[in-house]
């Protein structure tokens, strides 16, 4: 998963750049809300990826009656990971 700031990593770095004391910086950092974030999944992962090597299209097949035409590197507004 992507990279994620750890409080007190934080803190510590910025009490020792700055020469704030410790538990100043904490007491700000902590009162910051922790951003909502969830995984992705791209189409290349995705369970409901098709790829035809002879034209090199990818497709989502959510959907079988109307295909879409996607990139591999594209988000799954489904989000449901392919674990073969």
């Amino acid at each position: 998963m992507a990279r994620y700031i750890k409080d007190c990593d934080c803190a510590k770095i910025i009490s020792e750049k700055f020469n704030i004391p410790l538990g100043d910086v904490s007491d700000v950092v902590y009162d910051i809300s922790a951003a909502d974030v969830v995984e992705v999944v791209r189409y290349e992962k995705c369970k409901y990826r098709t790829f035809n090597p002879e034209s090199l299209q990818t497709k989502c097949m959510r959907r079988p009656y109307a295909p879409i035409y996607v990139e591999p590197n594209d988000f799954c507004s489904c989000g449901e990971r392919n674990d073969i």
